[in-house]
C-alpha cells in the first residue's frame, strides 16, 4: 500500500512552500505520536469508545496531509473498535509502521520537491 497520496502532499506543498509543509508535517507527526500512544492504552484498557474516537482522529488528520497507509489502517481500528470487533495487537503495532514509514515516504518526497 502506498504510504502517502502525492497529490495531496504536493497541494500543500504548493501553498505552504517546502519550508511550511516541513512545519505543518512536524505539528501531525508530533501529535500523531501522541494519539498513537493514547490509543494503544485505550486498547489496552478495552476503552474502544475512545479508542473509536482517537482512530477517528488520526484518520483525519492523516488524510488531510495525505497519509494514505496511516489514515487506512485508523479507519480500520476506528470501525473494529465501533464494531466491538476484538483488535490483535498485530493491528495497533501495524498502524505504529505504517506510521514510520509514512514519515520516511514524506521526508523523500519533500527532498525530491526541494531539487
Amino acid at each position: 500500500m502506498s504510504h502517502l497520496n502525492k497529490e495531496q502532499l504536493d497541494g500543500l506543498i504548493d501553498v505552504a512552500g517546502i519550508d511550511g509543509t516541513r512545519e505543518i508535517l512536524q505539528a501531525f507527526w508530533s501529535s500523531t505520536e501522541g494519539l498513537l500512544d493514547a490509543m494503544r492504552d485505550q486498547l489496552h484498557e478495552e476503552d474502544y469508545e475512545n479508542a473509536a474516537r482517537t482512530a477517528h482522529a488520526i484518520k483525519g488528520s492523516s488524510a488531510n496531509v495525505g497519509a494514505s497507509g496511516l489514515a487506512s489502517g485508523a479507519r480500520d481500528i476506528e470501525n473494529y473498535c465501533r464494531n466491538g470487533e476484538p483488535i490483535d495487537t498485530f493491528e495497533i503495532e501495524a498502524m505504529i509502521l505504517q506510521f514510520e514509514e509514512a514519515r520516511q515516504a514524506f521526508e523523500e518526497h519533500l527532498l525530491s520537491r526541494a531539487v
